[in-house]
């Protein structure tokens, strides 16, 4: 249905039974209409608390994760970029999805975090014209965060978020972003750990203004 995701492997071997490897790229083709106005896609949500849901991006425009209407969701939002072979995930406030933008057809992640949760992608969200998979780049005064890096010979390329806000938690929080597992056996990987087994993409703190 309208914003369902779907996850896909594509091989390099069209037909195994006949010999012979096709190489890439190939060429993926999907038809049919674009829908008009808001979309609603809360039937489609795990209402299990912690559940993930994928969803898709129904619109031949990028939308803004930002300008969606939700509840019981959580704050962050996870797309997987197969050329880093890794999760980008944003919190409303920063993030590796670099302002939120979710692609034309993508598909991402969210996460149910109360019962009865809702979600709404309206038609304001469509950004005015199609943009390059990770979208805009928008800078952001507050909260306080710093990010680190690690990258591999081959190229690879992995950040560890940390966010400092007062509605942060040294617990989960809403603001708190999951590092998931990549799809690919090549990858790199950087997340802080949350009680030696949690690990964070994005870890939302609380400012400490006092030390004893």
């Amino acid at each position: 249905g309208v914003g369902s995701g779907s996850l896909v492997y594509v091989y390099s071997d069209d037909n195994y039974l006949e010999p012979g490897d096709a190489g890439f790229p190939k060429t993926l083709q999907v038809a049919g209409i674009e829908p008009i106005g808001d979309q609603i896609l809360t039937s489609l949500l795990n209402t299990h608390v912690s559940g993930y849901t994928l969803l898709g991006n129904p619109f031949k425009k990028d939308v803004d994760w930002d300008d969606f209407t939700r509840n019981g969701v959580s704050n962050s939002v996870y797309v997987y970029n197969h050329n880093s072979s890794g999760w980008k995930s944003w919190n409303g406030t920063l993030g590796s999805l670099a302002g939120g933008v979710i692609g034309a057809f993508n598909g991402f992640f969210v996460q149910t975090t109360s019962a009865d949760p809702s979600i709404v992608i309206p038609t304001g969200a469509k950004q005015d014209s199609a943009k390059s998979f990770l979208g805009k780049q928008v800078v952001q005064a507050e909260p306080f965060y710093f990010s680190l890096e690690v990258r591999s010979d081959s190229g690879l390329a992995n950040k560890a978020w940390f966010q400092f806000s007062e509605g942060g938690e040294f617990g989960i929080d809403g603001s708190d972003a999951y590092e998931l597992a990549p799809l690919s056996r090549n990858y790199v990987s950087l997340a802080s750990v949350l009680d030696d087994t949690t690990k964070l993409d994005i870890n939302s703190l609380p400012f400490i203004t006092e030390f004893y």
